[in-house]
């Protein structure tokens, strides 16, 4: 499993809007760096993503 720390910030996503999720292989001050074209899988029934969630303002 891996973490990933987030920044705390405020984004509103509106009903039909899309979010992406960009992945990396390396840290660059802190790991090896693999050459260029290096290819990553996800193994999505095995992967998630879970994002806090605030009621509506005035809610």
């Amino acid at each position: 499993m891996c973490r990933a720390p987030q920044r705390s910030a405020l984004r509103v996503l509106f009903e039909g809007h899309r979010l992406g999720v960009v992945l990396i292989s390396t840290d660059h001050d802190y790991t090896l760096r693999h050459p260029p074209g290096t290819r990553m899988t996800v193994r999505t029934g095995l992967s998630s993503v879970t994002l806090p969630v605030a009621p509506p303002a005035g809610s």
